[in-house]
């Protein structure tokens, strides 16, 4: 590219006399410099090509292994939180269990299977009514979010169209398959 450069500021330094005289004695010396011109600004376009597709090809790779990082840490943090969770969940469980445990040996020997039992039954009914009133804490919270009630409706209406779609080819085979089955029973009826 350099060549090029220098010789058009050459070029227009020259007295224009001298531009007519070099290009009317230079028809024939100019065809060969455009081809070779020509064919070196391929090379360098080639070069450069080559050049400019490994540096995308590097920045790209880059580009990817950044993302996959970031996207990796996301979740790596997400399922710390969620481990988190579980087990202090556990924990909290653990404990409860010990409390109990504790709590029915502190009682007297005396303390019998039917008044053990009834205690229990207590403890149990005040945990399942506990439950109860949480799961239905979240579902009143599920069904009050707007977005997920679109989300899953339109993921409802999704699936029943899948569902009729398959129920309407089985029935189209069904109704092909019995077809094919009277034209059978007609056709025996008709050899004998």
């Amino acid at each position: 590219m350099e060549p090029i450069v220098a010789s058009r500021a050459r070029l227009q330094k020259e007295d224009p006399r001298q531009q007519a005289l070099k290009s009317s004695n230079g028809d024939h010396q100019r065809g060969k410099k455009s081809n070779s011109e020509a064919l070196q600004e391929m090379e360098y376009e080639a070069i450069l090509q080559e050049v400019i597709s490994q540096v995308v090809e590097e920045d790209a790779k880059a580009l990817a292994h950044s993302v996959l990082s970031d996207y990796d840490a996301k979740m790596i943090k997400l399922q710390q939180s969620q481990i988190t969770a579980i087990a202090s969940k556990q924990l909290i469980d653990t404990f409860l269990l010990e409390h109990l445990i504790g709590m029915t040996s502190a009682y007297d020997p005396g303390f019998r299977g039917k008044e053990h039992s009834s205690v229990l039954a207590s403890w149990m009914f005040d945990i399942l009514i506990r439950q109860y009133f949480s799961i239905q804490e979240q579902q009143q919270t599920t069904s009050e979010n707007v977005p997920l009630g679109d989300f899953h409706q339109k993921a409802f209406e999704v699936a029943l169209d899948v569902i009729l779609t398959d129920l309407n080819n089985l029935a189209e085979e069904d109704m092909e398959d019995l077809l094919e089955y009277e034209r059978g029973v007609q056709a025996a009826g008709s050899m004998s």
